[in-house]
C-alpha cells in the first residue's frame, strides 16, 4: 500500500467500511485470481521479515528491537507533503466508501462498484 493511501485506509477501517457486505469475490473478479488467505500473508512476512524492512532478519532480536524503537521515535510523516513531493493530487474533502450512498448500496448487495468513466 502506498503511504499516501494510509490516511484513507485507516479512516475506512475505523468507520467499518470493510465490514459492510462481508467477504466478496471482488479480488478474483478484478485480478482473475483468488486472494490469498490472511494466514498465507502472515506466514510470508513472518518467514521473510525483510519484506517489511530490509534490516529485519528472522531470529535477529536486536534488529527487531531497533526497528520497533525507530517506529516509536520517528515522527509521523507529513502525508500532504509526501503526496505533493510524489506528484499525487491532494484530495480536499474526499468521499470515503462508507460515506457514499451508491457504494453502500452496492456493498450491501456484494456488487463490485467500479469507477464510471466517460467514453472519449
Amino acid at each position: 500500500m502506498d503511504i499516501s493511501q494510509l490516511r484513507y485506509y485507516t479512516e475506512e477501517l475505523k468507520m467499518g467500511g470493510f465490514e459492510i457486505g462481508g467477504a466478496t469475490d471482488h479480488v478474483e473478479l478484478v485480478t482473475g485470481e483468488k486472494p490469498e488467505t490472511f494466514e498465507t500473508t502472515v506466514r510470508r512476512y513472518v518467514n521473510k521479515p525483510s519484506l517489511i524492512d530490509h534490516n529485519l532478519i528472522v531470529g535477529n532480536k536486536l534488529s527487531t528491537m531497533i526497528f520497533m524503537m525507530k517506529m516509536l521515535l520517528i515522527r509521523v510523516p507529513d502525508l500532504d507533503k509526501w503526496e505533493v513531493n510524489h506528484g499525487h493530487p491532494l484530495l480536499k474533502n474526499p468521499t470515503l466508501s462508507h460515506e457514499s450512498d451508491e457504494w453502500l448500496f452496492t456493498a450491501e448487495k456484494q456488487e463490485l462498484n467500479l469507477i464510471k468513466t466517460q467514453a472519449t
